[in-house]
């Protein structure tokens, strides 16, 4: 009997299945290590380009009309009315047919939605210019105008929206302050509403989304670093945050999907360069301008580079960067 009794135990212990307790782990007195971050953008660094093909310039004008850089009149050592294309994509600089008009500085030039390029205004001393002209990229060739019908100016501004061009702002005997509208498909003037900030000159202009933002520039006494935006369809103006930077007047701007003002003086001749964000109605800071501090330089973009040469350091200058 005593030998069954162990003999069933042995059988029952060997089909016994053991269970362990779960291990319950007490809560951790620190939060989770974070996930690994990604690194920051590397800032864009700008990049030297072939030097503008007219030789030194300051007080010029561009325009792009959305694949090429047009730039040209100024001064280059004696006042100019040459003509030039920038191929961003050749890097290279193609002398087309020169201005219309006569040769001049501090005019304005302003691309349009129907592919023309359209330049006026200008001059160093009275009388200063009142002439409109449309270049033809296809062509490559000049059509006269209706005479801008505001006073005569220059240092003016000019930018594209809604398909018309808009001009404004400037010295014509006296600071100025007025808008105006011009139709290419009427070859026509209609004043709109004034900036409803100071007059000025020397400010700079350039549109997105069809709005178009003006500030800087130089006004009696002081020079300026307000922005403001203009809807061409109500007519009217929205101050927006000022630029961050120094005042200035005789900057550059240029406009992709944001805006992008630098350079000018203020007694001092300035180097750094900023983005502003539309949507955000914010700043920011960018990477100081390749070439150096200089005023009466000229920009345009194309897509979503931005470029910025020529213009008066301590001397003319000739040298071409993208900047964004």
């Amino acid at each position: 009997m005593k030998l069954l009794r162990l003999c069933f135990w042995i059988y029952k212990s060997r089909n016994l299945q053991l269970i362990a307790p779960a291990y319950i782990s007490p809560a951790s007195p620190f939060p989770p290590p974070a996930p690994p971050q990604p690194p920051p953008p590397v800032p864009f660094e700008p990049i030297p380009l072939a030097d503008f093909g007219g030789g030194v310039r300051s007080s010029a004008v561009a325009a792009s009309n959305g694949s090429k850089v047009f730039a040209g009149t100024g001064d280059g050592g004696g006042t100019k009315k040459d003509w030039w294309e920038y191929d961003p994509i050749a890097n290279t600089w193609t002398q087309k047919t020169d201005f219309g008009g006569s040769a001049r500085v501090y005019a304005v030039a302003s691309a349009a939605q129907n592919g023309k390029i359209y330049l006026g205004l200008g001059g160093f001393m009275a009388p200063l210019n009142t002439d409109w002209w449309e270049y033809d990229p296809a062509g490559d060739s000049w059509t006269k105008k209706t005479d801008f019908p505001g006073a005569g100016r220059n240092t003016a501004v000019a930018a594209p929206a809604n398909g018309k061009v808009y001009v404004g702002t400037g010295y014509g005997g006296a600071m100025l302050k007025d808008w105006w509208e011009y139709d290419p498909a009427g070859d026509s003037w209609t004043q709109k509403t004034d900036l409803p900030g100071d007059e000025r000159r020397g400010a700079v202009a350039a549109s997105i989304n069809d709005k178009i933002y003006l500030g800087t520039g130089s006004a009696p006494g002081e020079d300026l670093k307000d922005l403001w935006e203009y809807d061409p369809t109500t007519d009217s103006w929205t101050q927006k945050t000022d630029l961050p930077g120094d005042t200035r007047r005789y900057a550059v701007a240029a406009a992709t999907s944001k805006l992008y003002i630098g350079l000018g003086s203020n007694g001092a001749q300035l180097t750094d360069f900023w983005e502003y964000d539309p949507g955000s109605n914010s700043w920011t800071q960018k990477t100081d301008f390749g070439g150096g501090a200089r005023r009466l330089a000229v920009a345009a973009a194309i897509a979503s580079k931005v470029f910025v040469g020529t213009g008066y350091s301590t001397t003319k200058l000739k040298d071409w960067w993208r900047q964004v």
